[in-house]
């Protein structure tokens, strides 16, 4: 260190705190900036063990709506074997593939609660995981990726266009500043598909368990209209199984972009 002065001797000298000058060489170096900081300024990346169990859980789904499916199915052909040719066997046969049907849909319901409680959960993150890029003309918050859910009939639209937000944007998650024309970009295929077969599949159920209860609860039961109310509900099972495949395909596609 320089000698120390009670006045300066040349330019850069500064004054202590003990009241003496020293020259330039001797002036500590700024503090760095607080550890924690330095995180916050940090994007925030999107949980690969999260992404793993929403994926995980994606593919149970799908487990458990193919088997529904095949349930369904087998109930149709007990049906027809029941009106066929009737007997106890036929009748018992035909009640037994009901409750397996039944069983196995209130299986994919809980499943799919889960995973419904997992996604909203995982979209929040992956939103938040694109909050750094500063994109213009962004439409939604991370908000709308739990909020978008609760609200009837808009949620069937809602989830997606905040999905297509991310998924657009997370092709530019290693880029400060994403091209003006993000919003032109092309939305993962696999994504498309998991919507497009979510929402009908969701509808083909429903549809079809109408059909068929109100032949069940109708005084007039009519055979052809109790059988197609059942082939559309194992068609939107069908429809189910394929929807989450590709959703799990989708989740691990935008998942391996935006986890850091």
């Amino acid at each position: 260190m320089g000698a120390m002065s009670d006045r300066p001797n040349g330019e850069g000298w500064w004054l202590a705190s003990d009241g003496k000058w020293y020259p330039p060489e001797s002036r500590p170096n700024p503090p760095p900036p607080p550890e924690s900081s330095i995180q916050q300024a940090a994007p925030m990346g999107l949980s690969a063990g999260l992404t793993t169990a929403v994926t995980v859980f994606f593919w149970i789904v799908m487990a458990a709506s193919a088997f529904a499916c095949y349930a369904s199915i087998d109930e149709i052909g007990k049906f027809n074997e029941a009106f066929d040719f009737p007997s106890s066997r036929t009748l018992n046969g035909l009640l037994d593939a009901e409750d397996l049907t039944q069983a196995a849909t209130g299986v994919v319901y809980l499943v799919g609660f889960i995973l419904g409680i997992l996604l909203m959960v995982w979209g929040n993150q992956a939103y938040r995981a694109t909050s750094h890029l500063q994109a213009p003309g962004r439409s939604w918050s991370s908000g709308w990726a739990v909020g978008g859910w609760f609200i009837p009939f808009a949620n069937a639209v809602i989830p997606k266009l905040v999905f297509n937000e991310v998924d657009r944007l997370s092709v530019a998650s290693g880029e400060n500043a994403p091209r003006e024309d993000w919003k032109r970009q092309p939305t993962t295929p696999s994504g498309n598909w998991w919507w497009f077969l979510f929402i009908g599949g969701i509808a083909a159920v429903a549809i079809g368990n109408a059909i068929a209860g109100s032949e069940v609860d109708s005084r007039s039961f009519d055979e052809d209209t109790y059988r197609l109310g059942l082939m559309v509900a194992a068609a939107g099972l069908a429809a189910l199984s394929g929807a989450h495949a590709a959703g799990a395909i989708f989740v691990k596609t935008l998942g391996g972009r935006l986890t850091h």
